[in-house]
């Protein structure tokens, strides 16, 4: 019984990492797109006051 305790600590803190791991990689990614959409956003207004000048 000792044994199946370890290994299914072991597999919760590997499934924890994991998890974290993918959380971390999906805010990054997130943030990264809302970084360049916000860029985008921010490059529309100065072509559109461009054109008007």
């Amino acid at each position: 019984m000792e044994i199946f305790t370890k290994v299914f600590s072991h597999f919760l803190l590997k499934l924890t990492e994991l998890a974290l791991s993918t959380c971390l990689k999906l805010l990054t990614g997130s943030s990264e797109k809302s970084l360049m959409t916000s860029t985008h956003v921010l490059q529309i207004p100065v072509a559109n006051s461009t054109k008007q000048s």
